[in-house]
C-alpha cells in the first residue's frame, strides 16, 4: 500500500501509477524491466553509445534521445513509458531510483491494482499542494495535513456538489462516497470533546437521514420503474442527499471548533490543527479501513476462486473465505489489544 500511496501523492508520479494499473501491462512492464536492468549486452551497447555521444560533445539530451531509441528496438514495451518520461533511464531519475529501491517487487506482487487504488479513496483526501520533494520528512507531514478536520466539511460540500450535478452517480461512486464520508464522519465525531451531547443532536440527525437516503437511493435500481421515472426518482434523492451533507457541513463546522487540548498552568495549548492531533485523526482512519475493510470481506465472504460453489456470484458468501477473513480479523484486532497492553504498563506507575 505505502508503494502505491508514494505513487499516488507524487504528482510527477501519478501517470506511472495510471500506466501501470492494467494488472496485465503492469506485469508485463515490470517483467521486462527486470529482463532489462540483467541485460549485460544491450547495456554494453547504451554504454558505447553514451561514449560516442560524449567524443561528439552531443547533449544530455541529444544522448539521452540516442540511447532511447536503441532500448525501444530491444524493448518495444517501454514505448508508453518514455512516451511519458523521456528521461526515466537516466541515473538520476527520481522514479527509476524508486523503483530500484525495491518498489518494483513490491508491485509485481500485487494481483489486483484496482482494489489498492479503491483502498486509497476510501482513505484519503489529497492536498490540493502538490508534494515533490525526495524527502520522506517534507512528504510525511504534507499526508498528514490532509487529514486535518477541516477536510470532513470539504468532503461533505465536494459531495453535496457531485450530487447536486443532476447527472446520475454510478455505482462506484455511491461506493467511493459511502466509504469515505461515513467512517470519517464518526472518527471525528469520536475525537471531539463532547461537553454536552445536545451539540452534538444536529448531526447525528443528519447523519440518520442522510443513511435512510443512500439506502433508498441504492434500492430503487433494483425496483422495476419506466426508465424516465426512474431516472427522476433517483435524481430527486441525489438532490435530498446534498441538501443533508450541506446542512451536516455547516453544523460540523461549528461542532470542530471545540477540538482544544489546553492547559493554562503549563502554557501549552493544542488546537485542531495541531501535529499530534492530526497523527491522532491519522492513526484512527488507519485503523477504522483496516476494520471495515476485513468486516466487509468476513460479511461478503470474499473468495477469489469461482471453481467454487457459489461460482461468481457477488457478494461470494464463501464459507472457507469468511472464516479465513475473520481470522486475519481476530488477529488485527489481538495487534491493537496488545499494543495497548504494552504501553499502558510503561505508563503504571505515572497514572492519574
Amino acid at each position: 500500500m505505502i508503494v502505491v500511496q508514494a505513487l499516488n501523492f507524487r504528482s510527477d508520479w501519478n501517470r506511472f501509477l495510471d500506466l501501470i494499473t492494467p494488472d496485465p501491462i503492469r506485469r508485463d512492464l515490470l517483467d521486462k524491466y527486470n529482463k532489462f536492468k540483467s541485460d549485460s549486452a544491450l547495456s554494453e551497447i547504451l554504454k558505447k553509445e553514451e561514449e560516442i555521444g560524449y567524443k561528439e560533445n552531443y547533449s544530455i539530451e541529444q544522448i539521452n534521445t540516442r540511447k532511447n531509441r536503441i532500448i525501444l528496438e530491444h524493448y518495444p514495451s517501454f514505448r508508453e513509458l518514455l512516451e511519458i518520461y523521456p528521461s526515466f533511464f537516466l541515473e538520476d531519475n527520481n522514479l527509476k531510483n524508486f523503483l530500484d529501491s525495491g518498489a518494483v517487487k513490491k508491485l509485481r506482487e500485487i494481483d489486483i491494482m484496482d482494489e489498492y487504488r479503491r483502498a486509497l479513496d476510501t482513505t484519503q483526501v489529497k492536498s490540493s499542494k502538490s508534494i515533490s520533494s525526495n524527502s520522506f520528512y517534507d512528504f510525511f507531514p504534507k499526508t498528514v495535513q490532509a487529514y486535518s478536520f477541516d477536510d470532513i466539511i470539504d468532503s461533505a460540500n465536494k459531495w453535496s456538489d457531485r450530487f447536486n450535478q443532476h447527472q446520475k452517480l454510478s455505482p462506484y461512486e455511491i461506493y467511493s462516497f459511502e466509504n469515505e464520508f461515513f467512517p470519517r464522519v464518526h472518527l471525528w465525531l469520536n475525537t471531539l470533546d463532547r461537553k454536552s451531547d445536545s451539540f452534538f443532536d444536529p448531526i447525528n440527525s443528519f447523519m440518520s437521514d442522510l443513511y435512510s437516503e443512500i439506502d433508498i437511493l441504492k434500492k430503487v435500481d433494483t425496483h422495476a420503474f419506466p426508465f424516465e421515472e426512474k431516472e427522476g426518482i433517483i435524481l430527486n434523492k441525489q438532490k435530498k442527499i446534498a441538501e443533508i451533507l450541506h446542512k451536516i457541513a455547516a453544523n460540523f463546522d461549528y461542532l470542530i471548533s471545540l477540538e482544544t487540548y489546553e492547559s493554562q498552568k503549563c502554557h501549552i495549548r493544542y488546537g485542531r490543527n495541531n501535529l499530534k492531533i492530526r497523527m491522532w485523526i491519522f492513526s484512527l482512519i488507519c485503523m477504522s479501513w483496516t476494520l471495515i475493510n476485513l468486516t466487509n470481506k468476513v460479511k461478503d465472504g470474499h473468495c477469489n476462486n469461482i471453481d467454487h460453489e457459489h461460482g461468481d456470484q457477488k457478494p461470494r458468501e464463501c464459507f472457507d473465505g469468511r472464516k479465513f477473513h475473520y481470522s486475519i480479523y481476530q488477529k488485527c484486532i489481538k495487534s491493537f489489544y496488545d499494543s495497548l497492553a504494552v504501553i499502558e504498563k510503561d505508563l503504571d506507575k505515572y497514572r492519574f
